[in-house]
């Protein structure tokens, strides 16, 4: 993901977030809240999950912001994935936008409180 990429435009590229398929199987092109940043970070290969795991979302966040400790990491990615998977990809997008300002000096992206 580049430097100037923002939350709205990964956003505005994957508009369209699901829910974990309790089978495992999904349609082609299906994603979450952390697939969405997966795809826009590492990019379009075979190989990125488009459901990755809690662990695999906390060590990408802290790529993206390395102001991010592995626990907070790790709570932020908890979180994202909870309100992913009841449907509540709005609330998993802020978590996310909350996760990536964390630190940077500029306040957060939404004026919400911790989900941590």
């Amino acid at each position: 993901m580049s430097a100037n990429i923002t939350l709205a435009t990964i956003r505005a590229q994957y508009p369209t977030p699901s829910k974990q398929n309790l089978y495992g199987t999904h349609i082609d092109g299906e994603y979450c809240v952390g697939g969405a940043l997966a795809l826009a970070f590492y990019g379009h290969t075979p190989d990125i999950p488009r459901f990755p795991e809690e662990e695999a979302i906390a060590e990408m966040l802290q790529v993206i912001n390395p102001a991010l400790s592995d626990g907070l990491a790790l709570e932020y990615a908890d979180s994202l994935v909870d309100r992913n998977d009841v449907g509540d990809f709005e609330e998993a997008w802020q978590i996310a936008g909350e996760a990536l300002a964390y630190g940077q000096g500029g306040g957060p992206q939404h004026e919400l409180e911790p989900h941590v």
